[in-house]
């Protein structure tokens, strides 16, 4: 027989043996997830086609390669736009444009306005992480995972800062759960 209660499963099985008859109860809950203050579940992505899995979650994440190395003022070549990243600096927004189009670090390629990728990089200390522009950092993977609340959650149980590396779990089992080490992996950041 089997009887749901709000978030729990009971379930209820009759066993006889040699005439005596005896009552098992087994229940299990499944309560929601809960993630440390300030952390999303998901990793914050917002479902568009940048943010597929990585790493089994949360989303594509860009390193620095040749092309995206940050340019001193002395290697800039346009004036507008030194990064050559699409985005011009404030300075050069036409009359009228949102400011919010503008590029927040004209010498950084990595970083600008409408950035939906995740980086992985340990960002300068004026960026603190936010590499879209928006003043806003948002982790790629959660945090502060506790396993005592609900099974199939993953995380990082530690708060590692945006580019830093710690072990992520995932947790696992049935009724009690706990937590299986994934991999160990760097906390994008946008």
């Amino acid at each position: 027989m089997s009887r749901r209660l709000a978030r729990a499963r009971v379930w209820s099985v009759a066993v006889s043996a040699a005439g005596a008859a005896a009552s098992i109860v087994i229940a299990c809950s499944f309560p929601d997830v809960t993630f440390a203050p300030g952390s999303e579940a998901g990793g914050g992505g917002d479902g568009n086609a940048e943010a597929a899995a990585l790493d089994g979650g949360g989303g594509d994440a860009e390193q620095r390669t040749d092309a995206t190395q940050r340019v001193d003022e002395a290697g800039c070549k346009n004036p507008c736009d030194c990064d050559e990243d699409k985005f011009v600096n404030k300075s050069c927004l036409e009359a009228g444009a949102d400011p919010k189009t503008a590029d927040c670090d004209d010498f950084d390629p990595l970083r600008y306005p409408t950035k939906t990728a995740f980086t992985t990089e340990v960002p300068p200390a004026d960026n603190g992480g936010d590499w879209n522009c928006d003043t806003i950092v948002e982790p790629q993977y959660p945090t502060g995972l506790s396993c005592t609340t609900s099974c199939g959650a993953e995380g990082f149980t530690s708060e590692p800062t945006c580019g830093q590396s710690a072990d992520y779990f995932r947790c696992n089992g049935v009724g009690l759960c706990g937590a299986t080490k994934i991999d160990t992996r760097k906390q994008g950041c946008r």
